[in-house]
């Protein structure tokens, strides 16, 4: 488990707290709050005198980290697919527990699955695991993160990056413009590399987009039997909304007309 302390929430982050504990406290309190068997255990991880320059305020770090109703949890998002296993992982920010969160909302109520599978190829002679695939079709009532909307791209169960483009595909001037579709890339980054030559490291991607070969690959299998359709439904959604708005502004108009001339 990882325990984040962060100082009290309504301080500016411009001060160094001081922070002492007794870590077999911590363990003994973390174990209890997580209903953990300290005989089936790994390792607890506390993690306290966070500096960084991206929030001024503990309170907008702390957002961040659990998640708002306009944001997801960043952790959650990305950790999310160690932390759906508690055995495997627990992350608490303040006591509070991060929720893991999957973009493509795959198994959620009202989400339509387009797509789940995985893609094979021939490496050295053996067909071998590249990754897998999902796709999603989100409900109006459901789209509430625009940073999840694109392709989510895993190595090794972490998320590395959000490509709003998919994958060069297509350039949105707003991300609302493709609000309906999630997609997810899982990498077995060693086959991935060797496949289309794009290069990784423990803790970073390169923009996966830049490989024409898998852009193209990609494009042609995924994109537009799946992916392309749910953007089609998608916009003649909005256009529809939006003639439906217009005529229910023009109906108020001509009543509020025939009011004032009676």
């Amino acid at each position: 488990a990882a325990h984040i302390n962060l100082p009290d929430a309504k301080a500016r982050y411009d001060f160094e707290p001081s922070v002492t504990r007794e870590y077999l406290n911590i363990w003994n309190n973390n174990r209890q709050q997580a209903e953990l068997d300290p005989n089936d255990t790994g390792s607890i991880l506390v993690i306290e005198d966070i500096t960084q320059t991206e929030y001024d305020t503990v309170k907008k770090l702390q957002n961040a980290l659990l998640g708002t109703k306009k944001r997801p949890s960043y952790l959650g998002k990305t950790f999310g697919k160690f932390i759906c296993d508690e055995k495997r992982l627990q992350i608490f920010v303040n006591g509070q527990k991060v929720q893991p969160h999957d973009p493509t909302m795959l198994g959620e109520s009202n989400v339509r699955c387009v797509y789940d599978g995985s893609f094979h190829a021939k490496i050295n002679g053996q067909v071998e695991h590249v990754g897998r695939i999902v796709i999603t079709e989100i409900p109006l009532e459901l789209r509430n993160y625009s940073d999840d909307i694109g392709i989510s791209v895993y190595k090794e169960g972490r998320l590395m990056t959000v490509d709003k483009t998919f994958f060069g595909i297509i350039q949105t001037k707003s991300p609302y413009d493709a609000a309906s579709l999630r997609i997810s890339v899982e990498l077995d980054s060693k086959n991935f590399n060797k496949l289309f030559q794009v290069s990784s490291s423990k803790n970073s991607f390169q923009n996966i987009s830049s490989s024409e070969d898998f852009s193209n690959f990609f494009r042609d299998k995924y994109w537009k039997p799946y992916g392309r359709p749910v953007i089609n439904k998608y916009q003649e959604e909005m256009k529809q909304r939006k003639q439906e708005k217009m005529e229910a502004q023009l109906a108020k108009w001509i009543t509020n007309l025939h009011s004032t001339s009676n």
